[in-house]
């Protein structure tokens, strides 16, 4: 025991004095320790493919030339403050300093969203937490427009961002011109910035570690953003008529696409049948971003599977 508890303080201290050379997405290079970049379960798995790289190389007669700086994804401003959070926390744990923390993450919006994304791209389950948190608690209990509104965000709920038709006065001179698009501009980049982040925290709640596969799962379907997405609220608008039925174009209609479900069927089961089947499976509502319920039963009142059946047909449009 005594042995394998030395050769681990081993590979720590080698960890400490080992730097690694990373590069921001804009050019920006940083060194840090191996044992701070370590924190990164992107940027582990980065240094061991280069170290295994190595090793093969020297095995075949290569001079193990070492590579360049791991390249990151990320605006150096950003990864900056990412790397004073990992000197903070050099073994990827936290501390009691919950005060460091506060003060740390007391940033604007666009950086805190900033902050979220690159926790949650390169793996910092720290920096995750801690980030998520924050921005959980500006909108806890806050219904979409409210958030918003908070967040200073606009024209999430319309497809008009900008609008095209401009008045004579503002195309009266180059310069107020320039200066509109680059507002536009901004106003995007923030909302895309939002959107990505607030996704990241709405699959925060639905995350859970799994052991057999030692990593963080999120537990629901995610593949869509779910930034305004209420898992709780059942949509207002009932089943509209056929598909033929629609009329083309759907000048007055605010369906834009659509999908009829004419059956949703057990597949096959694990463990035989007949089975019970209780649980929940929504669609997602881009109308009012609320729940289409096509399954819903309490185990109380599950539903009574005797043998397999097909699954679900979809007509889409």
């Amino acid at each position: 025991m005594a042995a394998a508890e030395g050769l681990e303080d081993d590979g720590e201290d080698k960890k400490k004095t080992t730097l690694i050379s990373l590069q921001s997405e804009d050019g920006v290079e940083f060194v840090v320790s191996e044992l701070e970049a370590s924190q990164s379960k992107v940027v582990e798995r980065e240094i061991w493919r280069r170290r295994r790289k190595q090793i093969s190389h020297s095995d075949g007669g290569d001079d193990g030339t070492k590579c360049g700086p791991i390249c990151i994804s990320v605006q150096g401003r950003t990864l900056s403050k990412v790397l004073e959070y990992w000197k903070k926390h050099p073994c990827g744990g936290t501390d009691d300093d919950a005060g460091w923390d506060a003060e740390f993450i007391d940033v604007d919006h666009e950086t805190l969203f900033d902050l979220v994304w690159a926790s949650d791209y390169l793996q910092i389950q720290g920096l995750l937490d801690l980030a998520c948190q924050t921005l959980a608690n500006k909108i806890k209990g806050k219904l979409p427009h409210e958030i918003c509104h908070i967040l200073n965000i606009r024209n999430v709920f319309t497809p008009e961002i900008y609008d095209e038709e401009q008045s004579s006065e503002c195309c009266s001179s180059s310069q107020v011109m320039a200066s509109e698009e680059t507002c536009v501009n901004q106003e995007l980049q923030l909302l895309e910035k939002a959107l990505w982040a607030l996704d990241i925290v709405r699959c925060q709640e639905f995350t859970e570690y799994d052991p057999k596969l030692k990593g963080f799962v999120c537990k629901r379907f995610n593949i869509y953003n779910m930034a305004f997405f209420d898992y709780d609220k059942e949509t207002s608008f009932h089943r509209g008529p056929p598909l033929h039925k629609i009329p083309t174009p759907m000048c007055e209609s605010i369906v834009q696409s659509c999908i009829n479900i004419v059956s949703f069927k057990v597949r096959e089961s694990d463990v035989g049948f007949p089975i019970n089947v209780f649980g929940t499976v929504v669609a997602r509502d881009t109308v009012d971003y609320r729940c289409v319920y096509l399954f819903r039963h309490e185990r109380d009142d599950s539903q009574f599977i005797s043998s397999q059946v097909c699954v679900f047909i979809p007509l889409s449009r």
